[in-house]
């Protein structure tokens, strides 16, 4: 039998080549489609990097200070920015919020939101239950759980009793048992627990109160203040508590 011409021959194995090379090529293209795409700058498999971390703040000698306006400005005497916040129109820093109230203060703490909570904290709340009426009853109550949340996620908890504001002068006794409570019962019930009396600093009563200790009027304006305590008040708070932390 005559054997094919090898023009034939080239040309089968032209054809074989092109095949092989359409079919190499088709599946490595098939190959890279069905690989997932990765971003620029992106390790394949690298695990994502944890979310950032809040820090409890303000701080102070490893305390973290938590209340209402008049921590609000000691947090500012010590050096810290309380901002305002526009959601809640109000100055607010970690558990700090300007015109807070107890009942507040335990919505904050038990939210899912919660700013973070440092294990040594400094506490100051319910110069505005009394301010605003708040019942007795009530504000003692709140303070109470208050205290219980945070002695038992808490290393070491300071209390503030609440100083003898001189314009809430008609609410004095209602201050007065709130501050009872304070000094009587939290102690007892939390070891934890310590307890600074703003009544040795500012007085204990509508004759012995030390007006100049407080701010005279609002920064700004001649509007009436008498409820928040001035620069020589907020040393003379820091020093006694110098004495126990």
């Amino acid at each position: 039998m005559a054997s094919e011409p090898k023009t034939l021959v080239m040309l089968l194995d032209q054809s074989e080549a092109l095949k092989l090379i359409r079919e190499q090529i088709g599946t490595t293209t098939t190959t890279s489609q069905s690989e997932p795409k990765t971003a620029v700058g992106v390790i394949p498999g690298a695990k994502k990097p944890p979310a950032k971390q809040l820090k409890p703040r303000p701080i102070w000698r490893e305390h973290q200070l938590i209340g209402d306006s008049m921590m609000g400005r000691l947090a500012s005497y010590l050096g810290h920015k309380v901002p305002y916040n526009r959601e809640i129109h109000s100055k607010q820093l970690g558990l700090i919020t300007h015109g807070q109230t107890t009942g507040r203060l335990i919505g904050t703490l038990h939210s899912a939101n919660s700013p973070p909570l440092a294990p040594k904290v400094i506490v100051m709340i319910g110069t505005n239950d009394i301010a605003h009426d708040t019942p007795i009853g009530k504000a003692i109550s709140n303070m109470k759980r208050i205290l219980a949340f945070l002695s038992k996620r808490c290393k070491e908890v300071v209390v503030l009793t609440l100083p003898p504001v001189p314009a809430m002068e008609a609410s004095f006794e209602n201050l007065s048992k709130f501050n009872t409570f304070i000094k009587e019962n939290s102690v007892l019930e939390h070891k934890n627990i310590k307890v600074v009396d703003m009544a040795v600093i500012f007085g204990a009563s509508t004759e012995t109160v030390k007006l100049d200790l407080f701010e005279k009027t609002f920064k700004g304006s001649n509007k009436k203040d008498l409820i928040h305590w001035n620069q020589d008040g907020m040393k003379q708070v820091l020093d006694a508590l110098k004495k126990v932390i």
